[in-house]
């Protein structure tokens, strides 16, 4: 099971899940659902 963009926000210290995706996609160069569909896996 993963962890949404909002628990991750918050346990990184950021004051809004907007703020973490907005440095998360100026930092990657992309957005956290587009990084973590890169690599997710198909179990079924």
């Amino acid at each position: 099971m993963t962890a949404g963009v909002e628990r991750i926000a918050v346990q990184a210290g950021f004051g809004s899940p907007t703020a973490f995706r907005e440095r998360f996609k100026r930092v990657a160069g992309v957005t956290p659902q587009s990084y973590r569909s890169a690599f997710r896996t198909n179990a079924s």
